[in-house]
């Protein structure tokens, strides 16, 4: 594809430019919001002694309360948003089914085009709905915290900044795996359907050949496909979550005892040491968070691959018009036809002939699978 996979799925949003615009200035007055609210905590510690804490009290419950009221309002309308784009995109991905011709529907298989339609699109709106958000919130949230953090201490603020590129680039390489690994689970899945339907669509011939056994064999070989990959996916998750919270607690400990050397030196107050700690122990949150959710959306723009790439696929499709001829004969004739589906090296229909005159009528009689669809199909040049 000649653009890339994300940017595809921020293009979805371009008709909502206004609606992103309010969730963005509203995502912004919530953080700045809870970034106030540690300030006002350390303030109260400094001003204990002066028994003038209720002045950032105050400030602080009302920051606190607008807020939430504020993240209220941004979620409502981020989900909206997301809904309408994703909603598109999932008509488009249909109207593109319609819009295919029968040769390429049947080459592609009924449970691929079925994981398109419906099984991908909702994985994507599922993972897109939760980790974009979060994402979002945690990253605004997170360099307001940081330019917060470098404001009180730029000590402490750069032992904090030496630990990002070990937080920041694990789940990069995590990431890139996981999104390779939930390509295949998606290919797996819908190979799976796809044997599903292909064996109760010829139901009445597995009986007649007593294959139930056979059938139930090859579904349960793709299902262990499926199991496998999902299996390396968990593994993968797992790890990323004990590397993160490993290296999130010795940061703590660090910054911990720094602060304290700083405090006893005098370059900061206790104060602000309270305000510092809230502030890096919510960081780490964002940070965590953010390391948590990162492989959710890489996993999203796996999904959506299989999307796009079934909609950059070329198919031939006869040309809709309302022209008619003038005489219509009604006669129909084929000789010797021979037809064949990609990736099909044996044909299905091998020197079919038949000549139709106007008032007769014709029944082709054979088992399934023999090509009678694919018969009606060549007539209509579809």
């Amino acid at each position: 594809m000649g653009t890339s996979t994300p940017r595809r799925l921020v293009a979805l949003l371009s008709p909502e430019r206004g609606r992103c615009a309010v969730v963005a200035a509203l995502m912004v007055a919530s953080v700045l919001g809870e970034v106030a609210v540690p300030y006002f905590t350390g303030r109260v510690t400094d001003w204990v002694a002066s028994e003038d804490e209720l002045a950032a009290a105050w400030p602080m419950a009302l920051l606190g309360l607008s807020s939430a009221v504020t993240e209220f309002i941004c979620d409502v309308t981020y989900a909206g948003t997301l809904s309408r784009a994703l909603g598109r995109l999932q008509r488009c991905v249909f109207a593109a089914v319609l819009q295919r011709d029968v040769t390429s529907l049947q080459v592609t298989g009924t449970g691929a085009v079925m994981a398109r339609v419906t099984g991908d699109v909702e994985a994507t709106h599922a993972a897109v709905s939760e980790a974009l958000s979060l994402l979002l919130w945690y990253l605004a949230r997170g360099i307001f915290l940081l330019v917060t953090m470098a404001w009180l201490s730029p000590h402490l603020a750069f032992v904090t900044l030496l630990s990002l590129p070990i937080l920041l680039l694990l789940p990069r390489g995590v990431g890139k795996v996981q999104q390779g690994l939930s390509r295949q689970v998606q290919e797996a899945l819908a190979g799976a359907t796809e044997v599903a339907v292909e064996t109760f669509q010829a139901m009445a011939t597995i009986r007649s050949f007593a294959h139930e056994a056979g059938a139930t064999e090859r579904y349960h070989q793709r299902l262990r496909r499926v199991y496998q990959l999902e299996g390396k996916d968990a593994a993968m998750y797992a790890a990323t979550l004990w590397a993160s919270g490993f290296s999130a607690l010795a940061l703590k400990m660090g910054l911990l005892c720094y602060g304290a050397q700083l405090v006893t030196a005098g370059t900061i107050t206790t104060g602000d040491l309270v305000t510092f700690l809230i502030y890096q122990i919510q960081f780490t949150e964002a940070v965590e968070v953010l390391l948590h959710y990162y492989p959710n959306m890489t996993k999203a723009v796996g999904s959506s691959e299989k999307i796009f790439e079934f909609l950059d696929q070329e198919g031939q499709v006869a040309p809709a018009g309302t022209l008619a001829p003038d005489v219509l004969q009604g006669h129909l004739k084929l000789e010797d036809v021979w037809f064949s589906y990609p990736k099909h090296q044996e044909p299905i229909l091998k020197g079919v002939s038949l000549e139709l005159h106007p008032g007769e009528v014709l029944a082709v009689v054979a088992p399934p699978g023999a090509g009678k669809s694919t018969l009606v199909s060549v007539v209509l040049h579809l």
